[in-house]
């Protein structure tokens, strides 16, 4: 057999393998469903994810799955249910010092009072004045009263006072006492008199000079002796149960050989003071006398015999003087 011939054979024995392998051939199958697969259903691949074991909470209703945008969205629960916490405010002041709101024991609030970086304490609270958180109630013109409790030792003699009737008023303690209410009372002299009103910004002090306090008081004396009383100076002050008086007169007509004018402030006892006196017309060569009585009326005298006055002419006296009340 030729080589040509041998190679013919091959040919067709190829051709007829191919046609043999056509006749078998079948079109592939598409599958579309997971499921279709052989031997796996929808949920074999159990490692990953999916709608039933909770993948993302966008695929569930808020509440029916663990996570919550919101505490009090848990069940049983609202957004105040841990009363062991305390509460903040919304806001607060930089370097304020935290205090309690009410009496819960469980929310703070914000304070006027700081405490900067460098430990230094600022604020309305160092004005040298205690806010009261008790109600005062106008009791009269130089009294007010504080129901129902028994606080006397808050108002020794002298302890400085201020409150708000429409405008600031100031005044000094000179006496304290006690039967269901404590009632304090109070003078502020001619330049301040209590209000039959609501009383706000109730605060006392024991400072020597807290914020804003006039430290003397003007008062207006009345007079015995006189067809025209002295006017001029008639001021006091108090530190602790001392009383000081400044009096220094520049007129005032005599009609009497007395001569009397009231203290700002009853006294405890008798005190005698030397004092400066015109007398008809003439200031003395010796100094007068003021007999400061336990009546609150001031006696006033030409010499330190107690003489009694001129009933006519100029008449007017110019001391300090100070006392306990």
């Amino acid at each position: 057999m030729s080589a040509f011939e041998d190679a013919v054979i091959q040919r067709i024995r190829s051709l007829e393998r191919e046609v043999e392998r056509l006749q078998k051939w079948e079109r592939p199958v598409i599958i579309t469903d997971h499921g279709d697969l052989t031997g796996l259903a929808d949920d074999d691949h159990t490692q990953y994810l999916n709608n039933t074991r909770h993948d993302t909470t966008g695929r569930h209703t808020l509440g029916t799955v663990v996570p919550h945008d919101d505490h009090g969205s848990l069940s049983g629960l609202t957004d105040d249910d841990h009363t062991q916490y305390t509460k903040h405010p919304a806001s607060s002041t930089d370097n304020a010092i935290a205090r309690w709101d009410g009496t819960g024991g469980r929310t703070l609030q914000n304070s006027s009072v700081a405490i900067d970086d460098n430990g230094k304490l600022s604020g309305d609270g160092l004005d040298g004045w205690c806010y009261d958180t008790d109600t005062w109630t106008y009791v009269s013109a130089t009294s007010f009263k504080i129901t129902g409790k028994n606080v006397r030792y808050r108002f020794p003699k002298g302890t400085k006072i201020k409150l708000v009737q429409t405008s600031t008023k100031y005044f000094y303690v000179v006496a304290t006492a006690y039967s269901t209410d404590t009632t304090i009372t109070i003078t502020g002299g001619s330049d301040y008199t209590l209000a039959s009103a609501t009383i706000s910004g109730q605060a006392y002090s024991y400072a020597a000079a807290p914020q804003g306090f006039p430290q003397w008081f003007n008062y207006t004396p009345t007079f015995t002796g006189f067809s025209t009383v002295p006017t001029g100076i008639h001021k006091f002050s108090v530190i602790g149960s001392t009383c000081f008086a400044n009096i220094r007169e520049t007129s005032g007509t005599s009609n009497s050989t007395a001569f009397a004018i009231s203290a700002p402030i009853t006294p405890l006892e008798v005190t005698y003071f030397p004092i400066r006196l015109m007398d008809s017309d003439a200031w003395g060569n010796n100094p007068g006398l003021a007999r400061i009585n336990t009546t609150g009326v001031i006696d006033i005298y030409k010499d330190l015999s107690a003489s009694e006055t001129t009933n006519s002419g100029s008449k007017y006296a110019q001391f300090m003087c100070f006392y306990e009340f």
